[in-house]
């Protein structure tokens, strides 16, 4: 209907991301005219490839997690055969399968048998990781800033996987039809969809799509308290002196319940360095212009961490090699969308 299609236009939680962070990217750029580069806030994590925005290994950083909040994880590589008698050793089904190097959900998916893992890895075009499932219920992002004595949280963000409610006459799949989001994105849910599409409801039966906390797959995102028990700033401190290279990150991990993510009792799913955005902007209290706030917020850290780095890196990526790492993450992710 037009009016859904109107609905979706003004809500300018749908719109392209560049569009989205525009304001913060002139931001960016006008500092990095001021530093002499235009990777300047690179610095932020000055020893990760421009601070983790982009051809950032996921399994390089979940294998220095402490064993503690660590899912078993594997790397595997398109070209080579399927570990199958290693996989048998350490992981069990159902698991997760996800591009090592990879944003915002693309290549993500939930594999039940042995039969569906070896029709990805025929598919896949990048190497991957293959992850245990985290036996937890609740979902969570935490945005951490490290300084020269402490963790500061700048968010807590819950992730609620999407959920449909029946009403006893449409299926499963035309619940989703009429989302209120763009026709892509409804594409992608229906294509991850974890029960069967034909499926019809019972009146207030409320059904889980799929087990993707992700916003692109219909997630829905609550900010949460910032207060944070002692339990976890010394689990983030534990996690965040293992990780070395990240001063901002922000920690996509699974807890059985908030008591539970106080008492640092969680298990991490990945660590995003500076292309982990503020998610908690999507939560529906936040107007654009509160949203707007929060990101400029968020890059003032980042530029406050790339100015106290920045004396002791006398080394800039210079704007062609920047270019070039910016095309090879582009060829990797491109490979990888659901």
């Amino acid at each position: 209907m037009w009016w859904r299609q109107l609905r979706i236009y003004f809500n300018w939680r749908t719109w392209p991301m560049p569009l989205m962070y525009l304001p913060t990217t002139i931001y960016a750029l006008f500092l990095g005219l001021r530093h002499g580069n235009l990777f300047f806030l690179s610095l932020a994590n000055p020893h990760t490839i421009l601070g983790g925005f982009v051809l950032d290994s996921k399994f390089e950083q979940h294998k220095r997690i402490p064993q503690t909040w660590q899912l078993r994880t594997l790397k595997v590589i398109p070209s080579a055969a399927l570990p199958s008698e290693l996989l048998a050793a350490k992981l069990q089904f159902p698991c997760y399968v996800k591009p090592d190097i990879g944003e915002g959900g693309n290549g993500v998916f939930e594999i039940q048998d042995l039969q569906e893992l070896s029709n990805y890895h025929q598919n896949a075009k990048v190497p991957y990781l293959i992850q245990e499932k985290a036996r937890h219920a609740q979902e969570y992002s935490l945005l951490c800033y490290r300084s020269l004595v402490e963790i500061t949280i700048q968010s807590i963000t819950k992730r609620d996987a999407l959920c449909i409610t029946g009403d006893g006459n449409k299926t499963v799949e035309q619940h989703i039809q009429l989302l209120p989001f763009s026709t892509n994105k409804r594409q992608r849910i229906a294509r991850n969809c974890t029960v069967d599409l034909h499926a019809i409801p019972a009146q207030h039966e409320c059904v889980q799509i799929n087990q993707l906390g992700n916003y692109d797959f219909g997630a829905t995102y609550t900010e949460c308290p910032k207060m944070a028990a002692k339990e976890l700033y010394e689990a983030l401190s534990a996690i965040f002196c293992t990780l070395e290279k990240y001063n901002i990150a922000r920690l996509d991990v699974k807890a059985s319940t908030w008591q539970a993510l106080q008492q640092g009792k969680f298990k991490v799913l990945e660590v995003n360095g500076l292309n982990g955005e503020p998610i908690h902007i999507y939560d529906p209290k936040y107007s654009f212009l509160g949203a707007q706030k929060e990101i400029f917020k968020h890059w003032q850290q980042v530029y406050l961490q790339s100015k106290r780095a920045a004396p002791s890196h006398a080394h800039r990526t210079s704007l062609r090699d920047a270019m070039t790492l910016f095309k090879q993450h582009l060829k990797l992710t491109k490979h990888a969308k659901n």
